[in-house]
């Protein structure tokens, strides 16, 4: 909630909705230059995309606020005694009053409106992308803005190329930080952005099911180290058995003869999988057999 706070602070001294277009926060004083450098500093830390860079409690918050001189010494000297009348009894009050506010999910259900507004599509690609990455950054677990990245690489029909699946791995990595490893949702993003992969992944030279297999190894991986009771690990599991032959028997640089034990593995692999990939046209199994023959 600090940055629910933060984000309300922001509104009440700047009379500026971010949840509406163009979704983006700007200096505080150069909307109302009477807040002092100080308190936008404070506020601007506790709006900070990154989770990492904002206050990591309430408590170091609250010191902020009833110290604020230490971020803004100059202005202080300068204002002392208006700052000490007006800003930080308003400072005060804010606290207590979003705090109560807090307790009745409404800064809850602001967050979600601009979390949504940041997945509705604005027609160019580029500011699409750039708000669904804020959208992961501010709910990192929520698969919603995971489903919305992908569609928006791949609602032209082309699939996702290369250079845009680096892009996405970038964005990937830098909210799974934040991402509890052992949950469900983990585990169901994870499963996702697997399956779009052997979905929509075209590679420059290899567009094989083979590749695309490969290319989402490193999802269903962290999905099938997830810890489930019920079994839907499944196919995640599968995939990773079938990108790891490949890796190890078929791509390998050096000759490696596979036993038994291995290809009856790759045949149960094999088996699970198609459940999964029986849903999309492109995926095909004989291209597979094929490459084992």
């Amino acid at each position: 909630d600090i940055y629910n706070l933060g984000m309300t602070m922001y509104e009440l001294l700047t009379v500026k909705n971010v949840s509406k277009p163009p979704f983006e926060t700007v200096p505080i004083r150069t909307i109302n230059p009477e807040v002092s450098a100080g308190v936008e500093n404070i506020i601007q830390k506790s709006i900070n995309l990154n989770p990492d860079d904002r206050f990591q409690s309430a408590r170091e918050m609250t010191e902020a606020l009833l110290n604020y001189e230490k971020y803004d010494e100059s202005y202080l000297k300068q204002q002392k005694k208006q700052l000490r009348r007006a800003i930080l009894p308003f400072l005060i009050g804010a606290v207590l009053v979003v705090s109560s506010i807090v307790l009745f999910g409404v800064n809850r259900i602001m967050e979600n409106r601009q979390y949504e507004n940041l997945l509705v599509p604005a027609g160019d690609a580029r500011e699409d992308v750039e708000n669904i990455e804020r959208a992961i950054m501010m709910k990192p677990d929520n698969i919603a803005g995971y489903d919305s990245l992908i569609s928006a690489f791949t609602d032209d029909g082309k699939g996702i190329n290369e250079e845009e699946s680096e892009q996405i791995l970038s964005i990937y990595n830098r909210a799974m930080r934040n991402v509890d490893k052992e949950s469900e949702e983990y585990r169901n993003i994870n499963n996702m952005l697997g399956e779009a992969y052997l979905v929509h992944f075209n590679g420059e030279t290899d567009n094989s099911v083979r590749n695309k297999i490969i290319s989402a190894l490193p999802f269903f991986k962290a999905a099938a180290d997830t810890e489930t009771a019920d079994g839907e690990n499944g196919i995640a599991r599968a995939c990773v058995d079938l990108g790891e032959f490949y890796t190890e028997y078929i791509l390998a640089d050096t000759f490696i003869k596979a036993g038994a034990a291995e290809y009856e593995k790759l045949i149960t692999a094999i088996e699970e999988s198609a459940e999964v990939m029986s849903k999309y046209d492109n995926p095909d199994l004989c291209i597979i057999l094929a490459d084992i023959e």
